[in-house]
């Protein structure tokens, strides 16, 4: 409840996306007084693994949760990319703190999050039965400096939402596409990658463009998709459109 009335409010508030978006990398606090720090609470179970998978579909549209455990069949994307995001997240710490009802019981009260300097890093097993590590890179190579002064989660949450990085920009782009229009220009919305090629790249890159350029604005993107000759379209079936067609 916390997450969703902390995102209601960024969203009225008319809050750029890159800055909603690194706020819940980098939530930390109190998940009663900080609702996005719930995104992290809620996804940091076995290793932090769901918060990996959950960080790269969301802000990236790009689901390399499947390289957990081997090398993607269709795509570059290897064990050490899933595991180099992972390590990001090694410092995360979750504590519940409780309090003591009128009763004089001691009940839950919140959660905190916060992170701890560490040189740690992940290690997976590899197909081969061999032990792989990785220290935090993010997808695209990057490293950091793994020495004890890098807040690893801010450093995540620079890469991804930087104007650099256009690939954050499809990303939102492409999933209020889907949401407003039924399919995304690459669908399923999460799932980009040399698999699975966009039914219109120059639109989709054209529009993530556009997004990054006005400062993602929000409820411009949505002025734009709902103004455009496609979202407006008759949905009644004539002899011109029998047959679907991808959008």
């Amino acid at each position: 409840a916390e997450l969703a009335s902390w995102l209601r409010r960024q969203f009225a508030e008319d809050r750029p996306w890159n800055e909603v978006a690194y706020d819940l990398v980098t939530a930390t606090g109190s998940n009663k007084d900080n609702g996005a720090a719930n995104f992290t609470i809620a996804h940091m179970r076995d290793g932090a693994v769901n918060l990996t998978s959950y960080t790269t579909r969301l802000f990236l549209g790009q689901q390399i949760q499947c390289t957990q455990c081997h090398d993607h069949p269709s795509n570059d994307w290897k064990q050490a990319d899933f595991w180099g995001i992972n390590a990001f997240f090694k410092g995360v710490r979750t504590e519940d703190v409780m309090e003591t009802d009128a009763s004089g019981a001691e009940v839950y009260a919140y959660t905190n999050v916060t992170d701890e300097p560490t040189e740690d890093y992940s290690t997976y097993e590899k197909r081969n039965a061999m032990l792989g590590i990785a220290f935090p890179a993010f997808l695209d190579g990057r490293k950091i400096d793994q020495g004890l002064g890098v807040n690893r989660r801010e450093a995540l949450g620079r890469f991804i939402t930087e104007p650099e990085n256009l690939q954050f920009s499809r990303a939102f782009v492409n999933r209020m596409w889907g949401h407003l229009m039924g399919r995304g220009i690459v669908h399923p919305v999460d799932d980009f990658g040399d698999h699975n090629e966009p039914s219109h790249p120059e639109l989709l890159d054209q529009l993530a463009e556009d997004f990054r350029d006005l400062g993602y604005d929000v409820k411009a993107l949505i002025r734009w998709i709902t103004a455009s000759h496609p979202y407006n379209v008759s949905s009644v079936r004539t002899k011109g459109n029998e047959k679907d067609e991808t959008l």
